[in-house]
């Protein structure tokens, strides 16, 4: 057997060959399997994007079409002021579904005869139902409303027991919303108006006076603000 030295040179050529056959060895088993497994994830995260999509598609037209329906029945009782008791006690009963919720009162706004008292809500829900059957309930409720602001946002708790494969879903996880709902009241053969604003009161004080209402003609809300909600989520 021959036994050679190895020069300088040689030593340093077979380190370069070593660092360029391990760079090699890496790109090939290491670095292509890392840019594969990515491409994947972003085709699997695209798809999926896509079909909450289209559910979410086929929700709003689904809820647009209820609307439609409700809107062609016009229902809820303009009460006479004042009827807060009997509204705020409704809300209770609905919101008692919700896991927490939380109610902001604006002092009611008389135009004429006419008295809108807005509500601002904000709830948290277990699941897509429970939000969707509050939201129908106030729609159906006895008194004359108007629902407006609808959001609504898919949360998840965190949990480092579990992976998620993708967001939080309206349809799987809990839900939080806020919306505002408006109680409509006549001051005909009302016994009082105590605590009213009226409407120039209102717009004097640069919080926005009450349009010209017509309470025969005032739409009760419907579920189509909630599914726009639901394409923006």
């Amino acid at each position: 057997m021959l036994n050679r030295t190895l020069s300088r040179r040689e030593k340093v050529l077979l380190l370069v060959l070593t660092f360029i056959l391990l760079g090699l060895v890496y790109y090939r088993f290491v670095y292509l399997d890392v840019q594969r497994r990515i491409s994947q994830a972003s085709i699997t995260s695209l798809e999926d994007s896509i079909m909450s999509e289209e559910k979410k598609a086929s929700a709003i037209k689904k809820m647009q079409e209820e609307m439609q329906e409700a809107q062609e029945v016009q229902s809820g009782e303009v009460s006479t002021y004042d009827n807060f008791k009997a509204e705020a006690n409704a809300l209770n009963a609905i919101f008692a579904q919700a896991d927490s919720f939380n109610f902001s009162f604006s002092r009611p706004v008389a135009d004429g005869d006419a008295v809108r008292r807005e509500i601002a809500i904000s709830f948290t829900a277990s699941n897509y139902v429970v939000a969707r059957n509050i939201l129908q309930q106030i729609h159906d409720c006895p008194y004359r409303t108007l629902i407006s602001d609808v959001n609504i946002n898919a949360v998840r708790e965190e949990n480092r027991n579990v992976v998620y494969a993708e967001n939080p879903s309206i349809y799987t996880d809990a839900i939080q919303g806020s919306l505002r709902v408006t109680f409509y009241e006549t001051l005909y053969d009302a016994k009082t108006t105590a605590g009213l604003e009226t409407a120039k009161e209102k717009k004097s004080s640069s919080t926005g006076g009450l349009a010209k209402a017509d309470v025969s003609g005032i739409q009760r809300s419907d579920l189509e603000t909630l599914a726009e909600s639901m394409a923006a989520d």
